[in-house]
């Protein structure tokens, strides 16, 4: 069997071939922007509620740890001994604007996961943002020195 293909098949093939390509690649700049939320969907189990997740929910600020490696101040906002709720008040500060993050410390032998907001080269700046946010929150926290 011998397949031929012309000047112009190949041309109509090769034109295909690169708008394909081309979609793709728009499709990725798409959903790299967030215009687009695409998720894989998992069948939710009998009497447990489905949880919706979105990309801003995810945690990408180890990045910006890793950029600062001299000492910086931040606000330790809480500490918690259950994971969970230093990831919902995380949450809730992050829905409110701020820079919020938590870490996991052990101290002797339990493991505390504390809540910190911002990240700041100054002191006084830290002491500053710190009265603004006692103020505008109502939720007590201190400046602390972190690496």
């Amino acid at each position: 069997m011998k397949i031929e293909i012309s000047k112009k098949g190949i041309f109509f093939l090769f034109l295909g071939f690169s708008a394909l390509v081309i979609w793709a690649f728009i499709l990725g700049i798409i959903v790299g922007q967030e215009i687009i939320c695409i998720e894989e969907s998992k069948p939710a189990e009998k009497g447990v509620k489905k949880e919706e997740k979105s990309f801003q929910s995810i945690d990408f600020s180890f990045y910006k740890r890793l950029e600062k490696t001299e000492p910086y101040y931040s606000i330790q906002v809480a500490s918690f001994l259950k994971e969970k709720d230093a990831k919902s008040l995380v949450e809730d500060l992050r829905k409110k604007g701020y820079d919020a993050y938590y870490e996991k410390k052990e101290v002797g032998n339990k493991v505390y996961y504390r809540v910190k907001c911002g990240r700041f080269e100054d002191k006084k700046v830290a002491q500053k943002f710190l009265a603004s946010f006692i103020k505008k929150e109502g939720i007590k926290a201190i400046v602390v020195k972190c690496r």
